[in-house]
């Protein structure tokens, strides 16, 4: 008879996948991972971000951001967490991850000022960046949160995980469920989202910050390098979560849809991502083969 993992052995399981394909892990040996990082950067319970961390990102991706101006900085960002929507937020967030945020720097001649953008997360250069993967990161506001496993990229969390075990009767499902309540509970967290994930032994659907159960979706497909016949849930994982395509999907494949009774964050299903690259390799290549995409 075959065992069936719970839900620790799907997390760290999911964990030694993620650093296989370049996360900085924390949580493989079953601890709290993310006690590790929260000790590292002195984060407090309530903060949703790594701020330490993404401080030190800062001034090494931007060359007007210095030790000395980088706090105030960050204390404008702060305020961006701040959102009575969470689509709203999750959408305004998204053009600072993505377009970076204004600031305004003291210049060294004369004492004028000028107004720059603020680079996040350095997409032309990924391996400027910190990826962090850790498990049981908890947050404390008007209630305590402690999802399986988050993704940081420069100490901003841009996916949540819920996991879950059909040894103990739970699945996906239900792992939907409990990402909707935190969104719920502590909202904050969610503003610089990019996706959530929802998982059990067998299945893995990923969805949008704020999507309903419907629209949490497969990926079932995969680049030759993260293809494995033998373990799908692997292979999504690695396929969905690699930091090249994540930082992909967030910089080219997120749009928001204005919908009756409130906006709806879109993320690309795999067969969409994998053919609008496509084209565009054939565009490069100058190849003008015609298809479709659904």
């Amino acid at each position: 008879m075959v065992s069936i993992p719970s839900e620790g052995g799907v997390e760290r399981s999911l964990l030694s996948w993620l650093d296989g394909v370049g996360w900085e892990t924390h949580g493989q040996d079953g601890g709290q991972g993310a006690s590790v990082l929260d000790e590292t950067y002195e984060r407090s319970s309530h903060q949703v971000i790594y701020w330490d961390l993404l401080a030190e990102r800062l001034v090494d991706l931007n060359d007007h951001v210095t030790e000395d101006n980088v706090d105030k900085f960050l204390s404008s960002l702060r305020r961006d967490l701040d959102a009575d929507n969470l689509i709203d937020g999750n959408r305004d967030f998204h053009q600072l991850l993505t377009k970076g945020k204004k600031f305004s720097v003291t210049l060294d001649k004369g004492g004028g000022s000028e107004t720059i953008y603020v680079d996040l997360i350095d997409y032309d250069n990924p391996d400027n960046n910190r990826f962090h993967a850790v498990n049981q990161f908890s947050v404390s506001r008007e209630t305590t949160i402690r999802p399986d496993v988050n993704l940081f990229v420069n100490g901003i969390p841009l996916v949540t995980m819920e996991l879950k075990s059909l040894a103990q009767d739970n699945d996906w499902h239900d792992a939907v469920s409990d990402l909707k309540d935190y969104e719920d509970d502590v909202p904050r967290l969610f503003v610089p989202g990019l996706f959530n994930i929802a998982a059990d032994t067998m299945e893995l659907r990923y969805g949008s910050v704020g999507a309903p159960t419907e629209f949490y979706e497969p990926w079932t497909d995969a680049p030759k390098e993260y293809t494995d016949e033998d373990n799908q849930m692997k292979e999504s994982v690695q396929a969905l979560c690699n930091p090249g395509t994540l930082l992909d999907i967030l910089k080219h494949f997120v749009f928001f849809e204005k919908r009756p009774g409130g906006d709806a964050k879109i993320v690309p299903r795999h067969m969409q991502y994998y053919a609008v690259n496509e084209i565009l390799d054939r565009v490069r290549k100058g190849v003008h083969d015609r298809g479709l995409i659904w």
